[in-house]
């Protein structure tokens, strides 16, 4: 008798091409999941920045203060910005522990691609503000003119007994004022002396309160007046008290006055001797009137200097 081998049965030929299908479909997903290119991890979602309250020039270096003592600059959280390579790390003042001015900020934080781990970062330590000793500001300080005034000799007489004719004079030398803009501001600077913030010490720092000229010009004299007068009282004294003993004594001298010494171009000193023949005893003085020329950082300038000179009387050849 011929044997035959059994016929399969459609049906389980079916579940086996499905079942085979299956198993290759997931060994393909697998696959593809092992050997897919794998996106690299960012380092943090924040980045290292650190600053100090202020900085001070001490014993020819620079030192760095927090709370208003000596320090190493606190550390505080900045936030990276752009892509790697390129990205870059932005501590914006009074966010995550910064104060209001920054001392460096670390971009290598953002563009730097290690295995993920989990490693807590240590969160900086929260610094005070800088403190308001060193606050960022301008202002102009205008100088105004100096003047010397002398006089020789020591003791002039009235003219008619002045046998040498020689009066008194006035000695003037006189210096224009200026104008300077200056700022104040707190600058990083290395506490090495010699060395250059940032590229010389990212990490070892300190704020110094800086001062410095602007802006500055010279003031110069434009217009130099004179300006005499007889003292308070002089005038009574003579024509009362020296009247009652010299009959018809009276004032002489044409005072007040005011003589222009000088009016032109802008000079920064200026120097004049002013001769004068007093006719009358007592006090002759006045002001020395100077207005300069200005500058761009204040208007002309009008100031005026005193000055006195005593007048002499022989009174006992006063009815010679």
């Amino acid at each position: 008798m011929e044997k035959r081998l059994p016929a399969s049965h459609p049906l389980k030929q079916r579940k086996v091409i499905f079942l085979t299908l299956f198993v290759m479909l997931v060994l393909g997903v697998m696959m593809a999941i092992l050997f897919s290119p794998q996106t690299p991890a960012a380092k943090c979602d924040g980045c290292q920045a650190c600053y100090c309250d202020y900085i001070m020039f001490e014993n020819g270096r620079t030192v760095c203060y927090v709370n208003g003592q000596p320090s190493a600059c606190i550390g505080c959280v900045g936030a990276c910005s752009g892509e790697p390579p390129n990205a870059e790390c932005k501590a914006t003042p009074g966010l995550g522990g910064c104060g209001s001015y920054i001392a460096w900020e670390r971009d290598s934080d953002c563009n730097s691609t290690p295995e993920a781990t989990d490693t807590l970062v240590p969160t900086p330590t929260a610094t005070p503000r800088p403190p308001r000793s060193c606050p960022e500001t301008t202002w102009v300080k205008v100088q105004k003119p100096s003047a010397d005034i002398k006089h020789e000799p020591p003791y002039p007489l009235v003219a008619r007994q002045d046998t040498t004719n020689t009066g008194f004079t006035l000695h003037f030398n006189v210096t224009g004022g200026w104008a300077k803009k200056y700022e104040q501001k707190p600058v990083q600077m290395c506490r090495q002396r010699g060395k250059t913030y940032p590229d010389d010490c990212p990490d070892h720092w300190q704020w110094v309160c800086v001062r410095k000229i602007l802006e500055q010009y010279n003031d110069p004299i434009v217009q130099v007046d004179l300006g005499m007068r007889l003292g308070d009282g002089v005038k009574e004294w003579i024509e009362q008290d020296l009247g009652s003993r010299y009959y018809g004594a009276t004032v002489q001298d044409d005072l007040p006055r005011v003589w222009q010494l000088y009016k032109g171009g802008g000079v920064m000193s200026w120097t004049y001797d002013f001769e004068y023949h007093p006719l009358d005893p007592g006090t002759h003085g006045g002001r020395l009137m100077v207005t300069t020329q200005g500058t761009r950082l204040n208007r002309p300038q009008q100031v005026s200097f005193p000055y006195e000179v005593p007048v002499y009387l022989w009174d006992t050849t006063l009815g010679d």
